[in-house]
This record gives C-alpha cells, sequence and structure tokens, in this order.
C-alpha cells in the first residue's frame, strides 16, 4: 500500500460502484465525488450503511445479481427471498 500503483491505466473490465446513502463512514457526497473523479462513472446508490452486506444483504445480493445479469454472466438472477439468511437462518430484528 506504501507504493503506487503498476498500472497505467484501470484494466478493461466493466466496473460499477455502489454507494450507500446512510454510510457514515465515508459520506455519501465523498463517494459521489470519487467515484467520478477517479473511475468516471456515476455510482448507483442502496439505502443502508457501510455495512449493507450485514444489515441489507438481500437489496445487495438483488442488486449483483441486476449487475451480472447485465454482463451476461450465468445464474439464477431470481431476486432474494426477504429476511432469510443462507441454511435457514432468519434475520435479526432491525437487519432488513
Amino acid at each position: 500500500m506504501g507504493e503506487p500503483s503498476p498500472l497505467r491505466a484501470w484494466p478493461d473490465t466493466p466496473t460499477r460502484v455502489l454507494i450507500c446513502r446512510d454510510d457514515r463512514l465515508f459520506p455519501l457526497h465523498f463517494l459521489r465525488r470519487v467515484a467520478r473523479e477517479r473511475l468516471g462513472i456515476t455510482p448507483d446508490e442502496i439505502d443502508g450503511g457501510h455495512t449493507t452486506a450485514l444489515s441489507r444483504p438481500h437489496e445487495l445480493a438483488d442488486r449483483l445479481e441486476v449487475y451480472a445479469a447485465e454482463q451476461g454472466l450465468p445464474g439464477d438472477h431470481q431476486p432474494a427471498s426477504p429476511h432469510t439468511f443462507p441454511h435457514g437462518l432468519r434475520s435479526p430484528a432491525g437487519l432488513r
């Protein structure tokens, strides 16, 4: 991390930025600016804080499925069932 990246340009790979509107660690305006200035793209936004994978896993999974489908990647591309976690675990209260 103390050395500059050896890459002269961003790899020719589809890139998306998904930011969370309630992130208190990185302010929304900062994330929008960084995505625009460094990557030249407008980020997509979803509700949730810094750890959206924990607090809003289904919304995040649904968005990732959409991105995969847009690239023609294989997968079921079905929305996640609400309020369930892998292995039959239920979402704790408040994590929806």
